[in-house]
């Protein structure tokens, strides 16, 4: 567990990677195993992005670089809004 969750979390938007001992892939696993329901956006330079362990299917990817219209589209089909 990298750190306890004290309210239920919507959305996380996050990096693969990041600076420091955990990784994107390592923070979204984590949490998904403590909250089923979180939806997960996974910002990525690699081509194509992808969370080893995850169905591909189970979550967004955002390129580097976007747009900040292409951030809010995917936060938006991830919230079902």
């Amino acid at each position: 567990m990298l750190f306890s969750i004290h309210r239920p979390i919507d959305v996380l938007i996050t990096d693969i990677r990041l600076t420091g001992d955990v990784d994107g892939c390592h923070l979204a696993r984590d949490l998904l195993q403590r909250q089923p329901s979180l939806r997960l956006i996974i910002i990525s330079g690699d081509v194509p992005a992808t969370v080893p362990g995850l169905d591909p299917e189970s979550y967004w990817t955002l390129n580097k670089p976007f747009a900040t219209e292409a951030l809010m589209d995917t936060l938006k089909l991830a919230l079902g809004v």
